[in-house]
């Protein structure tokens, strides 16, 4: 099981980096926003091989655990996209402004989640 997670890890951040640093190679053609929609799929699978990494790292994290972590990996980096967004596709200021906030809003709640967790004392 392990090392099944840890080949997903690696087969995951390889089609992350290749979507992030040049996804007109493997979408070829693609353009404008098509490129940003490109990147989006490199976070999602970026958020993939972190959560399977996770779960190599301790087979007995939860499913909700899992899935915990990655999104508030998430949500702080699809954020971070839509500020590249409202800044270089002037035509999608209102759409990236709207996500922005969405994700934001996500990212936050998520992290603030995970910090009242962690201070809490562990059930013996």
């Amino acid at each position: 099981m392990r090392y099944v997670l840890l080949v997903n890890t690696a087969v995951e951040w390889c089609g992350s980096a290749a979507c992030l640093l040049a996804p007109e190679l493997i979408f070829v053609g693609i353009q404008g926003v098509g490129l940003e929609s490109v990147r989006w799929y490199g976070i999602t699978l970026s958020v993939f091989g972190l959560m399977s990494f996770l779960a190599s790292r301790n087979l007995a994290l939860t499913k909700a655990d899992s899935i915990w972590s990655g999104m508030t990996a998430y949500h702080p980096l699809i954020a971070l996209c839509q500020v590249y967004r409202i800044f270089n596709y002037p035509q999608e200021r209102l759409q990236g402004a709207g996500a922005l906030i969405v994700h934001t809003a996500l990212a936050i709640a998520f992290i603030r989640l995970y910090l009242d967790i962690s201070d809490c004392p562990e059930d013996s």
